[in-house]
């Protein structure tokens, strides 16, 4: 999980340049929303069905259930989310070459506190889009 995290830290300005971006990041907003869905609704295995090989070869199922209860406990629930950003990518740090789209929501937690989202889906071995990276940070008050 460690590895997943610090790679959502370190993303950086490795993007293709705008023109690039926007067909490669069509229907990407909603894989990350859907996915924030299941995360929301507790369906953690589900959530982890819905990764990215990549991910399920670093971290298993028993790992994410456990790190993702940590963080809900912690953070508490998330009551809203807005669109932000969404950045199309072929190089991660720590993660192998392929196609990413970082995408970032604003969320105001049930405390009434906000956070950023970063949801990172990536085109799997299959061709399709699943998600290879989740963290939240607590914006300060």
């Amino acid at each position: 999980m460690k590895k997943v995290l610090v790679t959502m830290l370190l993303v950086s300005a490795l993007s293709v340049p705008a023109w690039a971006q926007a067909p490669k990041q069509q229907g990407i907003k909603e894989v990350a929303l859907n996915w924030l869905v299941l995360v929301d609704n507790e369906q953690y295995e589900e959530s982890y069905k819905e990764t990215a090989s990549h991910f399920q070869a670093q971290l298993t199922l028993g790992q994410w259930i456990g790190s993702l209860k940590r963080v809900r406990t912690t953070m508490g629930k998330v009551a809203s989310r807005k669109f932000l950003s969404s950045t199309y990518m072929t190089e991660l740090p720590n993660a192998p070459k392929g196609e990413y789209v970082v995408v970032l929501f604003q969320s105001v937690l049930e405390d009434g506190r906000k956070a950023v989202e970063t949801v990172t889906p990536m085109r799997d071995t299959d061709q399709q889009w699943r998600v290879s990276g989740y963290y939240i940070q607590p914006l300060p008050n």
